[in-house]
């Protein structure tokens, strides 16, 4: 089970790759694991649980992050993201966008 600020995420397994995969690492502050989750969480699945602090924006006005990574291979990939926020003393509205496309090459040799 995948956990985001402790809230269950309920997506599938492509959703949520492609969520990770959109994600940035600097909106990340926390990573927990838990092995051996105590009552208070569903006992639906025995493999544990991760759940994905974000740190909190305590800015007020608008804030705007944007983010594009390239890499090159064989391949080429990207990975683009664009998040919005804007916050005053009662109204936090935000909007967080993410694009990521490439592909791979494996060679495989059996003797």
């Amino acid at each position: 089970m995948v956990m985001i600020d402790g809230k269950p995420t309920y997506l599938g397994q492509a959703e949520l790759t492609n969520l990770l995969k959109t994600m940035p690492s600097g909106s990340i502050e926390q990573i927990e694991i838990m092995t051996n989750p105590s009552a208070k969480y569903d006992a639906a699945g025995n493999s544990g649980i991760i759940n994905l602090r974000t740190k909190k924006n305590k800015q007020y006005g608008l804030n705007v992050s944007v983010n594009a990574n390239y890499s090159q291979g064989k391949y080429w990939r990207t990975n683009d993201n664009f998040n919005l926020n804007y916050r005053n003393g009662t109204l936090n509205a935000f909007a967080s966008s993410g694009y990521s496309k490439g592909n791979s090459f494996q060679a495989l040799d059996i003797k």
